[in-house]
Order: structure tokens, then C-alpha cells, then sequence
């Protein structure tokens, strides 16, 4: 295939031996072949794509969203709720919503609060680069920036916690 010259391509039939569900070997196989054919070019849509969950990263904007909650709070995971609170046409509350918890975070309160303080930094040094306060070249806004390093550092962190709090799950 054109583009494919000098790169070594899993053969169909090889590639993540040691998974034992065959459907997640043989996406993983064939997203590791779309990425060597493509040499890790940024393509259009790809940011669509990646927003919304879909192509090598394979976690939603919901998902995301649950995890930075659940590590500003301290480590609880709340099952996601639409409404606060149900009030009534002049404005007064029938009754409050309170999500319903559906875990704790397996980190630290010391790994908790140097996650938020990493998060928070990324978020200064962005509100400053928009505001003109701060140096715009050289400090990446968590998930989002361009070229991908701080995307895969922080999809990393998130992964990470979910994979620990998986495992744990399991051993439960």
C-alpha cells in the first residue's frame, strides 16, 4: 500500500497474543495498523473524533468528566445527574437531587490533591495565555492540545486511575 514503504506492519493474524477477548486483539490490531500506515498524521475530523470518544481514544466526554469530578472531590465517583434540584414556578425547592455515589477513587488524598494542583497550574497557565498574562508557546491545555504530548499525559493519568479502580473492582 502506498505510504506503507519501510514500516513493519503486524501480519492480520498476530498482534496482542495475550488478550484473551479476540473482537478487542483484532481493533486494537487494526488501529495499530491504521496508525503505521498513517505515520501519526493529524487527519481531518480527527479532533471530532476524539472529542466525542471515538477513534484511539476510547473514553467520553461524559467519562472525562466523571473522573475530573470525582478527583476535585476528593475521590468520590457520583453517578451523573441532569438538575440540582426541582423547584417550583416561583423558584422555591420541592426537593434536592443528590447523586447517588457509585464509588471512591483507589488514590491517596496525597495523590488526590497533587492531581488537582497539576490540573489546576494547566488551567492558570491557560486562562493567562488567553488573557495574554503568561508565554502561549510551550505550556499545552490538558486533553486538548495540539500535537498531542499534554493529550496523552493526561488521558494517561485518567487511565491509570481507572485501570487501578478496575482492578480493585474486580478483586471486591
Amino acid at each position: 500500500m502506498a505510504g506503507d514503504e519501510g514500516r513493519q506492519l503486524p501480519p492480520r493474524g498476530q498482534g496482542y497474543p495475550e488478550l484473551a477477548d479476540r473482537a478487542r486483539a483484532a481493533y486494537l490490531r487494526e488501529l495499530a495498523r491504521e496508525n503505521c500506515r498513517g505515520g501519526g498524521t493529524w487527519r481531518g475530523g480527527d479532533a471530532a473524533n476524539l472529542a466525542i470518544g471515538q477513534g484511539g481514544v476510547l473514553v467520553t466526554p461524559l467519562q472525562l468528566a466523571r473522573a475530573y469530578a470525582a478527583i476535585a472531590n476528593g475521590g468520590t465517583l457520583h453517578s451523573p445527574r441532569v438538575g440540582l434540584r426541582v423547584v417550583r414556578p416561583d423558584g422555591t425547592a420541592v426537593r434536592e437531587i443528590t447523586p447517588p455515589v457509585a464509588g471512591r477513587l483507589p488514590a491517596s488524598a496525597q495523590t488526590l490533591r497533587f492531581m488537582v494542583s497539576w490540573l489546576g497550574v494547566q488551567t492558570f497557565m491557560n486562562v493567562g495565555m488567553t488573557l495574554g498574562l503568561t508565554p502561549i508557546v510551550g505550556v499545552p491545555l490538558p486533553f486538548v492540545s495540539y500535537g498531542g504530548s499534554a493529550t496523552v499525559a493526561g488521558l494517561v493519568a485518567v487511565g491509570l486511575l481507572q485501570a487501578v479502580h478496575r482492578s480493585k473492582a474486580v478483586q471486591a
